[in-house]
C-alpha cells in the first residue's frame, strides 16, 4: 500500500478525460448550484464550457424556458482547494461563483449577449 495519494491521483490523470470545452468561442456559463452570502447576494456556481468570465462583464441569462434578460457578473471566484478566491479572469473549463445577478436560478445560462445560446436544462433524477 503507498505512503501517499499518488497513485489515486496518476489513475485520475490518466483515465478521466478532461471536459469538453471551447475555449475561443462566445461566452456560457450554466449554473448547477446556487448559495447565498448577505453581503453580496446571490452567488451562482458553474462551469464555463465556452470562452472567458471576467469581472464586470455583461451577459444575457438564459432560463431553462428560453426567456432572456440581461445582467452583469460583478465579481468572478474561482477554487484554490476548497477555498474561494477572487479571480481576474476565468476560462472555458473552470468551477466559478458570480455574483451581481439577481433572481439567478439552477440551469441559467449566462451568454455572451451578441450570441444567447442556452445549455439544455439540468435535470434531477427521481428518487427511486
Amino acid at each position: 500500500m503507498a505512503e501517499d495519494m499518488s497513485p489515486l491521483f496518476r489513475a485520475i490523470v490518466d483515465k478521466v478525460a478532461p471536459p469538453e470545452v471551447n475555449a475561443e468561442g462566445s461566452l456560457q456559463l450554466q449554473i448547477s448550484a446556487l448559495d447565498y452570502n448577505s453581503y453580496v447576494g446571490v452567488i451562482g456556481v458553474g462551469r464555463i464550457t465556452r470562452g472567458v468570465l471576467t469581472p464586470n462583464t455583461a451577459v444575457t441569462i438564459v432560463d431553462r424556458d428560453g426567456d432572456q434578460r440581461t445582467g452583469k457578473v460583478l465579481q468572478v471566484m474561482g477554487y484554490l482547494g476548497l477555498e474561494r478566491v477572487e479571480a481576474d479572469r476565468a476560462e472555458a473549463g473552470d468551477i466559478v461563483c458570480v455574483t451581481g445577478i439577481d433572481a439567478l436560478n439552477i440551469s441559467d445560462t449566462l451568454c455572451d449577449p451578441a450570441h444567447p445560446e442556452a445549455l439544455p436544462a439540468l435535470s434531477v433524477d427521481e428518487p427511486r
